[in-house]
């Protein structure tokens, strides 16, 4: 009996041995390309990021190879030659995200993720002689040669800043779960402002809100503020829970409306509770709106930046469910990157 196991396990040994293969997957050189990268607005001067691409599987890579010092970068403004730009040593201020545990009023463990603004070095070109700010309409071109990486052009035109005619505020309360099983109490804002016609904009909302919280069984009330991203859509499913749409807003539905009236909506999150649990609405005293206007090329990297927020996993989860990688499309002929623009408008409104 112990010989017929030994020749079965044996087998299996052999069996097993003989089923490893080494595979040669090739993968296709990498052709180093110029990338572009800047988003204008008015109230900054011109600039531009230059860097180049490398490979996947190329090795060696540190901040200073990827910058480009000697290329040679020519701005247009209107098709208009406008100046030759410099290279500068210069500091980008990029944010990551990172994620903590927190507990809930309710008890409910619960993870927000929030933006840590990181600096790193980097590559830009600013205009060799003073130049005015940006003005929405103007349209503003980038032609950058280099000797070994070749030739990459972009460009984008400012849009105007936004028309707001009038906000009203909507008190919904509609409380509606998360997946981590913890309630929010949501509010609609409604934001009417002129859409220029024949063109398709993007536009996207943030606020500061100001709230009053009655303390309980006491006549002081709690002055306290939030910052928080206007949501554009909220879309409930059969259980409760809650997903929340933070991607620009297209203008496709309402195209030159005069006003479009687009409604948002705005999260307080109560601090205060009664003898039954449940939470005290707070007393909105203002809402600082921030509204935001922008080209196509803006809009996508806003759209992707929201994605990757969605998906992003912590922990165990991310080990065993890793979030999909979020492709950023390009907009630079000849090479990669992206060039965009925005413009903002700023409105108080007091209920």
């Amino acid at each position: 009996m112990k010989n017929i196991l030994y020749i079965f396990g044996l087998s299996l040994l052999l069996t097993a041995v003989s089923c490893e293969v080494d595979l040669e997957v090739p993968f296709p050189e990498h052709e180093a390309k110029l990338t572009l990268n800047t988003f204008l607005e008015p109230e900054n001067f011109l600039q531009l990021y230059v860097s180049r691409s490398y490979g996947v599987l190329d090795e060696n890579v540190t901040d200073s190879a990827i910058q480009v010092r000697d290329a040679q970068v020519s701005v247009f403004r209107n098709g208009e030659f406008l100046d030759v730009m410099v290279f500068q040593d210069t500091v980008i201020s990029d944010t990551i995200l990172e994620a903590f545990q927190v507990t809930t009023p309710q008890g409910v463990d619960t993870t927000i993720v929030s933006e840590i603004i990181i600096d790193w070095p980097g590559a830009a070109y600013f205009t060799k002689n003073p130049q005015r700010n940006p003005l929405p309409g103007e349209t503003y071109s980038f032609v950058v040669t280099h000797p070994t990486l070749g030739q990459a052009e972009a460009e984008t035109t400012i849009p105007a800043a936004i028309d707001i005619q009038g906000v009203s505020l909507t008190i919904v309360s509609i409380s509606i779960r998360y997946i981590e099983g913890s309630e929010f109490s949501w509010n609609a804002l409604n934001i009417m402002f002129n859409d220029p016609p024949d063109q398709e904009n993007f536009y996207k909302f943030s606020s500061f809100i100001q709230y009053e919280q009655q303390r309980i069984n006491s006549p002081e009330v709690d002055t306290a503020g939030q910052f928080d991203q206007l949501a554009i859509d909220l879309q409930q499913d059969a259980d409760g829970f809650l997903s929340r749409d933070l991607s620009p807003l297209s203008d496709v539905a309402f195209n030159g409306g005069a006003p479009a009236t687009v409604t948002t909506w705005f999260r307080i999150v109560s601090q205060t509770f009664d003898f039954n649990g449940n939470p005290v609405p707070p007393n909105i005293v203002s809402v600082d709106i921030e509204m935001f206007s922008m080209d196509k090329g803006y809009a996508i990297f806003s759209e992707k930046k929201f994605l990757q927020e969605r998906s992003y996993t912590t922990g165990i989860e991310s080990a065993f469910f890793p979030a999909e990688p979020v492709i950023l499309n390009s907009n630079v002929e000849g090479g990669y990157g992206l060039v965009g623009s925005f413009n903002r408008t700023k409105y108080t409104f007091i209920p």
